[in-house]
């Protein structure tokens, strides 16, 4: 970079800021350049066109330069809330830096919620201790004016950054009584002046993102840990990926040594058409419910599983199955029991219509030899067929109120 006063009007277009104070500044805070409307501003700082910013400063910029993105600062100049906007130039050259004057008390307000914290330390009595000489409205709000008090290492973390000169990143939590807790990310560097540049980072809204999503798989967890069905996730290829506690009740395995196994392996082998449609539906992104497969345990034994499934789809695309296995073998013993009943009544009430044609015939027999014969004995036995034949036509309606009831318990059973 030239040593330059940016007064064309070029360059006051370049540096986007025409009526605002813009400097350009080396990557080691040399002042490379100002517009008019900056000329006070270095009056003010008492620099002229290559001096070196104050040393509080410099690691800003070397802050901006490393990360490549813009950096918005606060600051107060006496009652005056102001800020500094440091933009990265060229390619790792430097940067320009605007200054602007928050209008009214709307500009304060905006200014004291916004950009990092950012602070400067002094070392006493051989880094003993530490003296803040200067900090922004930010850093005021995540750390006061003893931010050692609030951030448990981070004097610890100034002493070996004094000491070695190299810059550390270190996670912190702020804990104030009677207010939330603010986490965050502090960067620490040590200037050429020994001055050391604290740079706070607000990660208080991604935290508390984490915890909730820690706090959902937590609850998740929980409930996959005590659920009696068993809960379960695949690859695209039928791989278990997955499998819930309750996997060794219905499997007999623990989820440890089922994870890695096909799921084909756990399924009948006459089930295992059924078991290639449904896995197919699956890979087409539609839901399989209640497909009932007998499955193998791993003594051997069948157990029947109720299976109920959806796709895993990720940006259009199937990238895995989930899915809830119930154990159904009662329900479907209760209801081969139950098949079998309704089939041993429908032989018994087939037979007991057949034996009642069996006895009807006969007894036509002995009521034409009575006619035939016509004295009073024959008279007494033809009375006795009839009233044989009156009990058989009740038993046929009997039969058929039976039937009625028989088709009832199968359309509602």
């Amino acid at each position: 970079m030239d040593r330059t006063l940016l007064t064309g009007d070029a360059d006051r277009e370049r540096a986007g800021y025409p009526d605002t104070p813009v400097l350009r500044v080396a990557k080691d805070g040399e002042v490379l350049g100002a517009n008019e409307a900056a000329l006070p501003l270095l009056a003010h700082w008492n620099l002229l066109i290559g001096d070196r910013l104050p040393g509080r400063w410099i690691g800003v910029v070397d802050l901006v330069l490393r990360s490549g993105e813009k950096e918005r600062i606060g600051i107060l100049t006496g009652t005056k809330a102001c800020s500094l906007t440091f933009t990265p130039v060229g390619d790792g050259e430097g940067v320009t830096i605007s200054f602007q004057e928050a209008a009214g008390s709307r500009g304060a307000g905006e200014l004291c919620s916004m950009g990092s914290g950012v602070a400067t330390f002094e070392a006493r009595d051989d880094g003993r201790y530490f003296v803040v000489t200067s900090l922004n409205p930010a850093a005021g709000r995540a750390g006061g004016s003893s931010p050692g008090a609030e951030f448990p290492g981070f004097v610890d973390t100034l002493r070996r950054v004094w000491r070695t000169g190299s810059p550390e990143q270190i996670p912190m939590r702020c804990s104030r009584a009677g207010q939330p807790v603010v986490w965050g990310e502090i960067y620490v560097n040590r200037l050429p002046s020994g001055y050391l540049v604290a740079v706070f980072d607000d990660r208080t809204a991604q935290k508390r993102i984490e915890t909730s999503l820690i706090e959902s798989e937590e609850k998740f967890r929980g409930i996959t840990q005590r659920s009696f069905d068993m809960i379960f996730t695949a690859d695209p290829a039928g791989v278990i990926t997955y499998a819930s506690p309750a996997v060794h009740r219905i499997l007999g395995c623990e989820p440890a040594a089922i994870t890695g196994r096909r799921c084909r392996e756990y399924i009948a082998r006459h089930n295992r058409s059924a078991f290639s449609r449904a896995t197919g539906q699956l890979l087409a992104g539609k839901d399989v419910e209640g497909l009932i497969l007998e499955c193998v345990r791993d003594d051997g034994s069948p157990v029947f599983v109720e299976i109920n499934a959806s796709p895993i789809v990720r940006n259009g695309v199937v990238t895995g199955i989930q899915g809830v296995g119930r154990d159904v073998t009662e329900r479907i013993a209760a209801e081969d029991l139950k098949k079998q009943a309704y089939d041993q009544i429908d032989r018994n009430i087939e037979q007991f219509a057949i034996l009642g044609d069996h006895i009807r015939q006969p007894l036509q027999v002995i009521l034409g030899i009575a006619d035939i014969i016509g004295d009073e004995k024959s008279e007494i036995l033809a009375q006795q067929v009839r009233r044989i034949n009156n009990i058989i036509r009740q038993l046929d309606q009997g039969w058929i109120e039976s039937r009625k009831v028989q088709e009832f318990l199968r359309r509602c059973g």
